[in-house]
């Protein structure tokens, strides 16, 4: 018989000045739980975003793109995590 595992999908959303962004990270086998509520930085590079925590180890990591929803109360603020 076969072993089966369950597998965790952690999506983060992440909200920037205009957009809010619902990501997955893209290395499913190894990835970092983000601090909640935490400022991050973030660029898109092709299909993909690349995000960073610096008060947690300041490394880029890659994430998809689940969905992008423009914020309604856009006023200018840094990106945060939820």
């Amino acid at each position: 018989h076969k072993k089966t595992h369950e597998l965790l999908c952690q999506e983060y959303v992440l909200q920037a000045e205009r957009v809010i962004y619902r990501i997955r990270p893209r290395d499913e086998k190894h990835p970092v739980l983000l601090p909640v509520g935490e400022q991050a930085q973030f660029r898109m590079q092709k299909d993909k975003m690349i995000l960073r925590v610096e008060d947690l180890d300041d490394k880029d990591r890659e994430y998809t793109v689940v969905s992008m929803t423009p914020r309604e109360d856009s006023s200018p603020e840094k990106a945060s995590l939820k």
